[in-house]
């Protein structure tokens, strides 16, 4: 309660000093959105045996996340009272870590810290590699043979890792890749799944294709562009997208299959 009673009243508030509430639902926006779309959430939900125990374990999860999620929250709000200078605001977790904790302690949460980045990295890069032979590649990855595959997954693998090097060595911190990782393409995808879910009826492959290129293309365009709310441009853009095809087809070209 008195750690509570100490943090600055600014620090309550939704919305910084010289931030809008554009920008603020923009934020917001980039993990409840883009959650809906992420691989570890589809790929769990896709594994229940019926939708019912996909409803509610997805329930029961949201309530878990929210409560954990607290937790983290807690910590930073009052981390400006801690008597302790952090180097840089990605190093907060170590360094809080390193004066609370004894040294064999210390040890055993970082192992762990690592092993959990490890561990999403490693789930990472096989999505993506599984999705570029599967998803991309089709037949021509099935008529290879098994150690062609293997070379061709594993390159996959590797290539995606030099990326990610790269895109971590030029961030200037994790949430700055957090963003960008959940808002990336992110848009494309969120309207096509939606789309596909509740009007099966509209999921046509020319709009979808339109839509994801579009959407992929928006968000970094909006990012340079410095517009205030970058994904949620980005999710208009995709749904505009989406739907061009099909007015285009009925206005001009009648006969056209988006199939």
């Amino acid at each position: 309660q008195t750690a509570l009673a100490q943090i600055p009243a600014e620090r309550w508030s939704f919305v910084r000093p010289g931030e809008t509430w554009l920008q603020k639902m923009d934020a917001w926006a980039v993990p409840i959105l883009g959650s809906l779309v992420a691989q570890e959430l589809i790929s769990r939900v896709l594994a229940c045996k019926t939708p019912e125990i996909s409803r509610k374990a997805s329930i029961w999860a949201a309530f878990l996340y929210m409560g954990i999620g607290l937790i983290p929250a807690f910590i930073a709000l009052i981390g400006n009272q801690l008597p302790f200078e952090v180097a840089h605001k990605d190093q907060f977790l170590p360094t809080l870590a390193q004066n609370l904790f004894p040294p064999a302690l210390f040890v055993v949460f970082m192992g762990a810290l690592i092993a959990a980045i490890l561990s999403t990295m490693d789930s990472t890069l096989l999505t993506i590699s599984a999705f570029t032979t599967h998803n991309l590649m089709g037949d021509r990855y099935y008529n290879l043979s098994e150690k062609k595959k293997l070379f061709v997954s594993r390159s996959v693998v590797v290539a995606t890792g030099l990326v990610a090097y790269f895109l971590a060595h030029e961030s200037t911190g994790i949430y700055d890749l957090v963003i960008l990782a959940s808002s990336f393409g992110t848009s494309g995808v969120l309207v096509v799944t939606l789309i596909s879910v509740w009007k099966p009826e509209w999921a046509q492959r020319v709009p979808a294709w339109v839509c994801l290129l579009c959407g992929m293309v928006a968000y970094p365009l909006a990012n340079r562009m410095e517009v205030q709310g970058p994904f949620l441009t980005s999710i208009f853009v995709a749904v505009v997208a989406y739907a061009a095809p099909f007015v285009v087809k009925k206005l001009f070209f009648p006969k056209l299959q988006l199939s």
